[in-house]
């Protein structure tokens, strides 16, 4: 269908920035915590 891009790069241990073709977002939560 359509192009999909993205990107997760992980600063530190509960911190990950994800890069999309719609922008950027951080994802911040406690080490080891289960992704919501």
């Amino acid at each position: 269908m359509g192009l999909r891009f993205r990107r997760s790069i992980k600063l530190m241990p509960g911190v990950r920035l994800n890069f999309s073709l719609t922008g950027i977002s951080a994802s911040i939560g406690p080490p080891g915590g289960a992704p919501a």
